[in-house]
């Protein structure tokens, strides 16, 4: 199964989101024989929500998951990739990330620019927390930053349980940091080098499989996607994915990825 794309919540467009997934795993259902699922990841992750539960959702699949990364499986991508038994990655592959990241809008100093004054109204501590147009207070960040720790820990816990880690051993080579995959596989975040064929030749020779067939499954776009794809014509594509993907992400909880030194 091929995985490529953002980690989305409500932009599907080209992306990974939980509905295309879930539709993908229905069709395993037909396939007779099915003996295990190879996952071809190339994200550089997104959504911590979506990246969730799809983790769930391929946690249930009864037949085991072998990972190849292809040019970058980091963060939310790799939060998926530790539904895999074994994970192979390309020595240049961008992988690990371990780490969260949260996109608040703040326009106060915009809104002061403009000469505009608003007088918001509301009840409760977090009031703040849903208005742009009011700075955070300090309870209010107190709360985000737990709400990011927690999420946060959980990335970890999945890592840990999958590589065989403790937390102190996991810290040291998390904390958002990004790693090439030969240098991932030295810290045991991957387990082999090589390419998707060398993934399928292992699962195969690992089940003890002589002869094998191997169907390929792909995350397409439904009607009503590929119309929402053309209804901006007058956008540059590289404009209209990053609207997209801001307005499906503020005030989500994102996995991301660190700037790194080669």
């Amino acid at each position: 199964m091929n995985l490529e794309g953002v980690i989305d919540v409500k932009n599907p467009n080209k992306n990974i989101t939980y509905e295309n997934v879930c539709e993908k795993l229905e069709e395993l259902k037909e396939i007779k024989n099915l003996k295990g699922l190879v996952l071809r990841i190339n994200s550089p992750g997104g959504s911590a929500l979506v990246s969730e539960k799809i983790y769930k959702k391929l946690k249930k699949l009864t037949v085991p998951i072998y990972v190849s990364m292809g040019d970058v499986c980091a963060s939310g991508g790799y939060y998926i990739a530790t539904t895999g038994k074994k994970l192979f990655a390309n020595n240049f592959t961008l992988t690990g990330s371990i780490g969260v990241v949260m996109m608040y809008p703040e326009v106060t100093g915009t809104m002061k620019k403009l000469d505009i004054n608003l007088e918001g109204f509301g009840k409760g501590a977090g009031f703040d927390m849903l208005n742009p147009f009011e700075k955070l207070g300090e309870d209010s960040k107190e709360k985000l930053i737990h709400n990011m720790n927690e999420v946060y820990g959980e990335f970890k816990e999945h890592v840990m349980v999958a590589r065989g880690m403790n937390d102190e051993e996991l810290e040291k080579i998390a904390q958002g940091r990004v790693w090439l995959g030969s240098e991932a596989k030295n810290i045991n975040l991957v387990d082999e080098i090589g390419t998707l064929e060398d993934c399928i030749k292992s699962m195969a020779n690992d089940l003890k499989l002589d002869k094998y067939k191997v169907q390929i499954v792909e995350l397409t776009q439904t009607l009503k996607e590929t119309l929402s794809d053309i209804k901006m014509p007058f956008v540059s594509e590289e404009i209209r994915e990053k609207v997209e993907f801001l307005q499906g992400n503020i005030n989500q909880v994102l996995y991301y990825e660190s700037d790194f030194e080669l």
